[in-house]
């Protein structure tokens, strides 16, 4: 099996170089004291292990979710289990010029830029999150996609370097280490988990429903902005950088005939454009190489926003 996550496993590093952490993903191994994680999304990942494990012969219901919640705090956090991982996390790392609108990697409209790993386990559209839109940015559907895939590693090789190989913030026995502690194997029980209240399942973003303009069907949508993200925000840095953060946006899921579709939209009201703009990208697609941008006018009914 190849590994899933190729590029944005360096987001750890770069969201680490942001919260000044950068020499503890090094050398820093966090200590069996309280691992904050958000009260909802621990829910999901009990939920997500209890229905979705793929090797149940092996692999008690609380032995999976251990293993689950090993990962977030060294991808998106820097290592430090005091700061609760955000479901919104989107990663810092990458930069190939097809992220950006038109491949406008300068100008006033490179913000309109597209992350390919998102959330506490930094599901990458290459990898993981391929065949996935919302649900990359909520701990309920991608703790289903999280446990599928670390059940059946598990089954194949349960030794832990085998298991936690997708990630390579995991690299080093990290995340091992990590599991050893929120993990008892002799009560088969999650300790040393601190549930941090104020960080929900979408982690900031709200789930909403959409249309496109000028039609009356339906869809849920996600809109996902940064400025109301929830739990550790050191991904939150020097926006207008290389590569940028991504200006608010919606996301969703579309089907055309038997083709599903991975699309984000920048509305006006958000980026101050002459125009709505956004990508979609098919599903089992990279984003790297397979986005294809131009006009998409949508309205959030919702809210009463975008073109409507």
């Amino acid at each position: 099996m190849t590994p899933f996550l190729s590029r944005e496993r360096a987001c750890a590093a770069a969201v680490a170089f942001a919260t000044g952490t950068l020499a503890t993903l090094a050398v820093g191994v966090p200590t069996a004291g309280a691992h904050y994680f958000g009260s909802t999304p621990k829910n999901d990942v009990v939920s997500a292990a209890t229905n979705y494990n793929n090797c149940s012969s092996k692999l008690t219901t609380n032995k999976l979710a251990g293993l689950m919640l090993s990962i977030p705090w060294h991808e998106v956090t820097g290592r430090n289990v005091s700061l609760t991982p955000s479901p919104m996390t989107m990663g810092r790392a990458d930069n190939d010029a097809d992220l950006y609108y038109n491949r406008n990697t300068s100008g006033s409209t490179r913000r309109a830029f597209w992350h390919p790993g998102i959330g506490v386990w930094q599901l990458d559209d290459a990898g993981m999150g391929s065949r996935g839109s919302f649900g990359k940015f909520d701990t309920y559907n991608a703790a289903i996609i999280v446990a599928q895939h670390i059940s059946s590693r598990y089954c194949s090789n349960s030794s832990l370097s085998s298991v936690f190989a997708p990630w390579v913030a995991c690299n080093g026995g990290y995340c091992a280490t990590t599991f050893s502690q929120v993990y008892s194997p002799s009560s088969n029980t999650l300790t040393h988990l601190n549930l941090d209240s104020t960080v929900g399942r979408y982690g900031g973003s709200a789930a909403r429903t959409c249309k496109f303009t000028g039609q009356t069907a339906t869809f849920t949508c996600y809109y996902v902005n940064y400025n109301n993200a929830q739990g550790h925000t050191g991904w939150v840095y020097n926006i207008n950088g290389t590569p940028p953060l991504a200006l608010p946006y919606y996301v969703f899921r579309q089907n055309v005939n038997s083709t599903s579709y991975e699309v984000r939209v920048w509305i006006r009201a958000d980026t101050g454009f002459g125009s709505n703009v956004g990508a979609r990208r098919v599903y089992g697609a990279n984003s790297r190489n397979g986005l294809s941008w131009g006009t998409i006018n949508i309205c959030d009914t919702t809210a009463g926003r975008g073109s409507c």
